[in-house]
């Protein structure tokens, strides 16, 4: 199958900056996915409490584009919801939600949705809420820390004023022990939302 008919494929996947090679997702990625799906589909016939974690997320779908609802007193109840809101999806991929701060970067401490690795090793995985209340129409990666963030306490010296895509590139990419990514599969990943 030609590279471009691959992409066209997969409904929603975009090779940004080429990150996969044309001939894996040409030839290889439809036999992964394939694979993986099997292996739900599988799972959820040896134990019927369990759904497969695409038919999850596609009964997501009108509870999602709900969005946030209800009325908020202030900055700290809407991260409350935007955190309610995404624990369904965080579970139907197989994470759950543990707020918790990391600080990689001295003097950068983040508040994260996630953390998966070993202590003393780079993460596998952080998920970190880049969400600022009240900035629902501007783009993620231009939302920035605010007091509510940390509990009505201030935004850290190092971090004040900065982007997500600041924070992204500088406390987590920048840090000693940053995630990474590697091609073995096993590698490390930063996801925001």
């Amino acid at each position: 199958m030609p590279v471009i008919q691959a992409v066209q494929t997969f409904t929603g996947i975009a090779n940004e900056n080429e990150f996969y090679g044309h001939h894996y997702l040409a030839e290889v990625f439809k036999g992964d996915i394939q694979t993986l799906i099997e292996s739900w589909l599988e799972q959820e016939k040896l134990n019927p409490e369990t759904r497969a974690p695409h038919k999850r997320l596609s009964g997501l779908g009108r509870k999602w584009s709900m969005g946030f609802q209800g009325r908020f007193k202030d900055d700290q109840e809407r991260l409350i919801s935007h955190a309610q809101q995404h624990q369904p999806l965080l579970e139907a991929l197989g994470y759950t939600l543990n707020p918790q701060e990391i600080e990689l970067q001295s003097g950068m401490p983040l508040p994260v949705w996630t953390v998966l690795g070993e202590p003393h090793q780079a993460p596998r995985l952080i998920i970190a809420p880049a969400y600022q209340p009240g900035q629902e129409d501007n783009e993620t990666l231009d939302h920035t820390l605010t007091p509510a963030h940390y509990q009505g306490m201030e935004v850290p010296k190092a971090l004040r004023g900065m982007s997500w895509l600041e924070i992204v590139s500088e406390a987590l990419l920048g840090a000693d022990l940053a995630p990474r990514w590697d091609d073995e599969n096993s590698g490390h990943s930063i996801e925001w939302n």
